[in-house]
């Protein structure tokens, strides 16, 4: 009987032994894993390192169109711009067109949150406060429009990746009011009815607001990833590029920003030296990967640009941005997506930061706009 029960135990922790070996082995050879950000890296970087083409557009300054700070999108030659809570048509040329929409709470008013293009349909998609989201012909007419309605969730920025309104949401667990709560995933139709939906994360310190990007959604050959930045929420959710696979989220790729902790102080709000405090979502497109965080360096905050190139294996971790040695407007360029599933990014400055090669522009002109069609 002890032989037994020595051979049944011996069997029992081979067994084990078996499924821990067959488990390291597959999560070895997945499509999983991990860039060291700061490791071998290249530190200074001409942006046409991973740029096919930048191009400055003037953008036309009239009484109607004063712009200040502003994110924006495009379709072909038509830009769409969001400042201050409206939205400016513009072409790649720079001429000022129209304005979309005026700001507001009357009749045929809005104050936009966020913009997004179905480019199918050639419509312009606006998220005003709370949860409307209006669709618009790319003349400004409204061609319908809908509001989110939930007891539980809160829409707190979205992309269209189509056919489908991609949402990042609140959802409230105990009341209205409290600060207890998880953040979504949400996939919407047009009429904004939930077709499905992921549990992202809940936050580790849920009095603090969670910090979101725009465009947390990339889509690249069909395939949708997701990244949420935020202050405080556990690493292993902030710092990793999902793949959004039916009910499933896939951790596809990790980004190592080095050992660093969380605030000294949660009631003062300091970061520890080394910590990352994270801008914008991780970026995926056909051949690289972009992410901008701002590292906290002897109580100073200093911007970085992460890039990795899929194809060279390169990895460029750029202090205060890629340089622009081709319009030759110095660095500190603060690149953001034009659209969930392209290879263009966009930065702007304004005319005080532009060289002296750009003589005619003033303090009373738009900024330029400059867009980056990435390498393929």
């Amino acid at each position: 009987m002890l032989l037994l029960y020595f051979f049944y135990f011996k069997m029992k922790h081979l067994l084990v032994f078996v499924v821990l070996i067959c488990t390291l082995s597959c999560e070895h050879n997945s499509d999983f894993f991990v860039l060291d950000v700061q490791d071998r890296s290249i530190e200074q970087a001409g942006i046409s390192e991973i740029a096919e083409t930048l191009m400055p557009v003037f953008l036309e300054t009239t009484s109607e169109c004063l712009l200040s700070e502003f994110s924006m999108t495009k379709d072909d030659s038509l830009l769409f711009i969001l400042s201050d809570s409206e939205v400016y048509l513009f072409g790649t040329n720079g001429k000022f067109y129209k304005k979309l929409t005026r700001k507001g709470r009357g009749p045929g008013e809005i104050t936009v949150m966020e913009i997004g293009l179905d480019k199918e349909n050639k419509e312009l998609i606006v998220r005003g406060q709370g949860a409307q989201i209006i669709y618009y012909k790319y003349d400004g007419t409204v061609v319908s429009q809908s509001r989110f309605k939930h007891p539980y969730f809160f829409i707190k920025e979205f992309s269209f990746c189509d056919p489908y309104i991609w949402a990042i949401a609140r959802k409230v667990l105990s009341g209205v009011n409290t600060k207890d709560y998880e953040i979504w995933a949400l996939k919407l139709d047009k009429k904004l009815k939930i077709q499905d939906s992921i549990r992202l994360f809940r936050p580790d310190i849920p009095k603090f607001i969670v910090s979101f990007g725009d465009n947390s959604f990339s889509l690249v050959n069909n395939m949708l990833y997701v990244n949420v930045p935020s202050d405080h929420t556990d690493r292993i959710m902030r710092d990793t590029l999902y793949h959004v696979d039916g009910h499933q989220l896939k951790p596809i790729l990790h980004l190592n920003y080095g050992n660093y902790h969380y605030r000294k102080s949660e009631s003062q709000n300091i970061y520890e030296r080394g910590y990352p405090i994270i801008l914008e979502p991780v970026r995926i497109t056909k051949r690289f990967l972009i992410a901008t965080y701002t590292l906290v360096q002897d109580n100073d905050f200093i911007l970085y640009t992460f890039c990795y190139d899929f194809r060279s294996k390169k990895k460029y971790n750029v202090k205060n941005g890629f340089d622009d040695n081709i319009c030759k407007t110095g660095n500190d360029l603060y690149m953001r997506p034009v659209d969930p599933s392209n290879d263009e990014f966009y930065y702007y400055k304004q005319f005080d930061e532009l060289p002296e090669s750009f003589p005619k522009r003033t303090e009373k002109d738009n900024p330029v706009l400059f867009i980056i069609t990435l390498k393929k």
